[in-house]
């Protein structure tokens, strides 16, 4: 009996290197759709969660989580339940920037079913309750969160942080809650070429301008270092393959 040894032919060889890189370009193609499809989907919530606020605001004169009455509206625990101390309402200064107030935000926008985010409200929600925080399509890691600024800093105390007029912003970074509630250190969650699509979406594609910020997570490196979001106040580091970027989207006065 005579054993087939035949090795495979130049092309056959061929065939098969050829059958093996349109699998990987396929593969690569559909993970860069996923992604694509993923940060489409959160720049409209992005829009979404801020045509909530203008709602509410048109409603209750009060940015939500600021709400100083929404226990006359939604309970003293913002689930329709009067019993027990007031833990529903914000203190009405016109800024969200109390550890209380970052959660209030998303738990009036739901009690007064103007939006609906992917969690639901229970007696034990707290500002140290990650889920509260709705969830990027992105990246795992990724909320939405509302906070006032007056600047943004380039890390290490740079001259290049941004100073702008105290106001109300929504969001988009990795919130380390757990970490230090009462700063909310948002993490880089947002690779720089992606952060610059949202901006060329909804603003005018400057990082540092307009009504989309960009600013660099609290665990990465200083403006124009490798592992920064930015080269400068203008440029946004397309190069870097880290997930450095975090978003502010400004929200209206009144």
């Amino acid at each position: 009996m005579m054993l087939n040894n035949r090795a495979f032919s130049l092309v056959e060889l061929s065939v098969t290197l050829i059958i093996i890189g349109l699998l990987a370009v396929g593969i690569v193609a559909g993970s860069r759709l996923l992604n694509t499809t993923a940060l489409n989907k959160d720049i409209s919530n992005l829009e979404k969660y801020k045509t909530s606020v203008v709602s509410f605001i048109s409603t209750y004169s009060q940015y939500p989580g600021d709400f100083a009455k929404a226990a006359q509206f939604f309970g003293n625990n913002c689930l329709g339940d009067n019993g027990g101390s007031d833990i529903c309402s914000g203190d009405g200064d016109g800024l969200i920037e109390s550890p209380a107030e970052f959660s209030k935000f998303w738990l009036h926008l739901k009690a007064a079913n103007i939006v609906n985010p992917e969690f639901t409200i229970s007696s034990s929600s707290t500002p140290t309750d990650e889920d509260i925080f709705p969830k990027t399509n992105y990246d795992n890691y990724g909320r939405y969160a509302a906070h006032h600024y007056s600047s943004f800093s380039r890390k290490s105390g740079s001259s290049l942080d941004i100073a702008v007029a105290e106001r109300n912003y929504l969001v988009v970074g990795g919130l380390d809650i757990a970490a230090d509630v009462s700063n909310m250190p948002l993490l880089g969650n947002l690779l720089p070429k992606d952060a610059l699509r949202y901006d060329k979406k909804i603003d005018d594609a400057h990082p540092s301008e307009g009504n989309l910020i960009a600013f660099i997570g609290s665990n990465y490196a200083p403006l124009g270092v490798s592992g920064s979001c930015l080269t400068d106040l203008a440029t946004y580091a397309n190069y870097e393959n880290s997930k450095t970027c975090v978003l502010a989207y400004k929200l209206d006065r009144f």
